[in-house]
């Protein structure tokens, strides 16, 4: 539970700070101390405890295997392959959709061919 950072304000101080102001005239001695459950404050305010696998986060991070990238062009046909898709200015799947169904409204046939020269010059780097 989070602490309260205050004090509390005994009667008999403020009496003995100023001497001329008497007890009775304070608003706080016509009230009355409140009765608090502590039990049920406790209860209504506590923090929320996260339930857990049965594992502390740090040991599931640590069994965690890192996984391999594997490389299937080397740097310079990846960056121009990457260029030339990007210079399309349309998505993957857009692109997808255009292949799989010979759609030349989102690329024209010049784009489509040098999909298919990229894609076959790709087939032969993987061949040798």
């Amino acid at each position: 539970m989070k602490p309260l950072f205050w004090k509390r304000i005994q009667l008999n101080q403020v009496s003995d700070c100023n001497p001329e102001l008497k007890a009775s005239e304070t608003v706080w001695e016509t009230l009355e101390e409140p009765v608090i459950n502590v039990d049920h404050f406790a209860e209504m305010f506590a923090k929320v405890g996260r339930k857990t696998e049965g594992k502390l986060l740090s040991s599931r991070c640590m069994h965690r295997t890192k996984q391999e990238v594997v490389h299937l062009l080397d740097n310079k046909r990846s960056q121009s392959v990457g260029i030339f898709l990007s210079s399309l200015h349309v998505n993957m799947d857009e692109i997808e959709d255009s292949l799989y169904n010979v759609n030349t409204s989102i690329l024209d046939q010049e784009n489509l061919q040098s999909l298919y020269d990229i894609v076959s010059m790709l087939m032969t780097i993987m061949i040798v």
